[in-house]
C-alpha cells in the first residue's frame, strides 16, 4: 500500500486509505484461496466466480463495494512492492487501474508465500469514505 499510496501522490492523486478490519477480514477470506490456487498451479488469472460473488456480496451490503483487482504473479523470490508495481505501471490496464479510477477510495493487498513461491493480490474499492465502514 505505501507503494502505491507513494506513486499516487507523485501523480497528484489523493492516497487510498486502508480497509478497516471488517472488509479487510472478508477482502481476505477471498483472496487467500485465489492465491493459493495461484501458486499451486503454473496459470495466473483472476476467479471470476468468487469475484462477482465479492461483488455481489458487499452491492448489497453496503455503499461500498470491491472495484478492481491487481495480481503480482507468482515468482520464486520474496515480491518486491517496487518491482512489482512498477510492472503494473507498464501495462496500460493496471495503470489506469491504480491512477485513472476517480471513484477508488481504498485498497487491500494480501500476499502469501508458499513452497518458496510467493503471490500477492490487490483490491480497489470504491464508495463513501471506504475507511470508515
Amino acid at each position: 500500500m505505501a507503494a502505491i499510496n507513494t506513486m499516487r501522490q507523485t501523480q497528484g492523486r489523493p492516497r487510498l486509505q486502508p480497509l478497516l478490519e471488517q472488509l479487510a477480514d472478508r477482502n481476505c477470506r477471498y483472496l487467500a484461496p485465489v492465491l493459493r490456487r495461484l501458486l499451486s498451479s503454473n496459470i495466473c488469472d483472476h476467479d471470476r466466480d468468487r469475484w462477482q460473488a465479492l461483488v455481489d456480496e458487499h452491492a448489497e451490503a453496503s455503499d461500498l463495494s470491491p472495484m478492481s483487482e491487481l495480481i503480482a504473479c507468482p515468482g520464486p523470490t520474496p515480491l518486491q512492492a517496487d518491482a512489482v508495481l512498477s510492472r503494473w505501471l507498464q501495462s496500460p490496464l493496471h495503470h489506469d487501474l491504480l491512477l485513472q479510477r476517480p471513484r477508488a477510495a481504498a485498497l487491500d493487498c494480501v500476499g502469501l508465500t508458499l513452497s518458496g513461491r510467493s503471490a500477492a493480490m490487490c483490491t480497489t474499492w470504491q464508495g463513501a469514505d471506504a475507511s470508515r465502514r
